[in-house]
């Protein structure tokens, strides 16, 4: 939100910044035309346009500034030195140059110049242009008859007030729109984010679909529910989505916290990784571990299964399984693009789990190594087993 903010001001400050240099090559151009084309040397009125063209270089230059306030004080600064120079230009000329009109605009656009929450500022613009713009439509039909004055004098006041109703039901229709939107992009945004991780080129895009790449290092995570068979003859199927939520929703809980990054679920499988990009902003503790991460992932969740079987009264377990090496990551195909994993590493993982004994954590030799070379000292493993035929696998325990 904050951001969002930040970057709204900045657009306004660009657009105050566009302004006042149009306004003072607006000005260059009106005193030419002054003194070369109507042969004009009132000092009045060039020491108006000269004041003036340093109120608005001071606007420019405090756009450029980064301190506190600046960015307001620019928005009514700018402002206030519009008000002036239109008002005096016209009343100076003592005849209807058509000048006063500019007041009229200066109404309408000075909504946009200040933000929504700088409202006193915006009302304050609205209404002392809409009546300087009656004020000098009195003046300069002064000396006209009695009922072309009253005449033009009711117009102008008819038209601010109009003006001003108008411009506020528009203007609050259209920021509500724009915040309407606003909140609806930012909805997507963060849906799109929480699907696809962070493009491995460019951190502020999303990964690209049809896009693989290896990556190293990967330690792959492979949970099972064992006994799902059983509790699917028990409970109907609402129940049984309700208790792979109540076990699903643990799992992300604790993903979130260590910086794994959820895969996907498969039913009663849930898969999980780390050292594949994250779909969420985490910051490691200094000298962590990933492999030694996983590990404490898997013992959170086979906590907190075991916690919430036994609250519930669930006869049920869970197997475990994790594999290191490299994957394949990417987003294949173009309907509900979803970004996975594949290659050995997945597969050994998956063997893993499906060896395990209920309510065990399975790790693969490498997955071993990297912790013993890390000198982890809050694990330990079972003596080594094969899976199948060459699988070296070992279980790991906490001290």
């Amino acid at each position: 939100m904050e951001k969002a903010r930040i970057t709204k001001n900045q657009a306004v400050v660009k657009m105050v910044r566009t302004l006042s240099l149009t306004v003072l090559l607006g000005l260059a151009i009106y005193t030419l035309v002054v003194v070369f084309i109507l042969k004009d040397f009132s000092t009045s009125i060039l020491t108006l346009i000269a004041t003036h063209g340093l109120l608005f270089t001071s606007t420019l230059a405090l756009t450029y500034r980064n301190t506190k306030g600046a960015a307001e004080q620019a928005r009514f600064i700018f402002v206030l030195s519009c008000m002036t120079l239109i008002t005096l230009l016209s009343l100076m000329w003592e005849q209807d140059t058509g000048l006063q009109q500019f007041l009229l605009v200066g109404m309408i656009t000075s909504g946009f110049i200040f933000p929504r929450r700088e409202v006193r500022n915006r009302r304050f613009a609205e209404f002392t242009y809409g009546a300087l713009y009656v004020i000098v439509e009195g003046v300069i039909v002064f000396s006209e008859t009695h009922t072309w004055a009253t005449l033009r004098v009711s117009n102008a006041i008819i038209l601010v007030v109009g003006g001003i109703i108008m411009l506020r039901l528009l203007r609050t229709r259209f920021e509500n729109q724009a915040e309407a939107l606003s909140i609806s992009e930012k909805r997507n945004r963060a849906l799109l984010k929480s699907m696809l991780p962070a493009s491995p080129d460019n951190p502020a895009k999303h990964w690209p679909l049809g896009h693989t790449q290896k990556i190293n290092d990967v330690s792959v995570l492979f949970a099972d529910l064992q006994g799902y068979t059983k509790l699917s003859e028990q409970y109907d199927d609402a129940d049984i989505v309700n208790i792979l939520d109540d076990f699903y929703r643990l799992f992300d809980a604790h993903a979130l916290r260590l910086g794994v990054e959820k895969v996907k679920t498969n039913g009663d499988e849930y898969m999980a990784a780390i050292g594949i990009p994250l779909t969420y902003i985490h910051d490691p503790e200094e000298g962590s571990n990933p492999t030694h991460t996983i590990c404490l992932f898997a013992q959170a969740i086979l906590s907190s299964f075991q916690m919430l079987t036994e609250e519930k009264g669930l006869d049920c377990n869970i197997r475990i399984g994790i594999a290191t090496g490299a994957v394949t990551g990417g987003i294949i195909g173009a309907h509900k693009p979803h970004f996975d994993i594949w290659g050995k590493t997945v597969n050994r993982a998956s063997r893993l789990e499906q060896a395990s004994k209920p309510g065990t954590i399975t790790v693969c030799a490498r997955t071993r190594g990297h912790l013993l070379d890390n000198h982890v000292e809050d694990m330990t493993f079972s003596d080594h087993f094969v899976v199948g035929d060459n699988l070296v696998a070992h279980t790991l325990y906490s001290v």
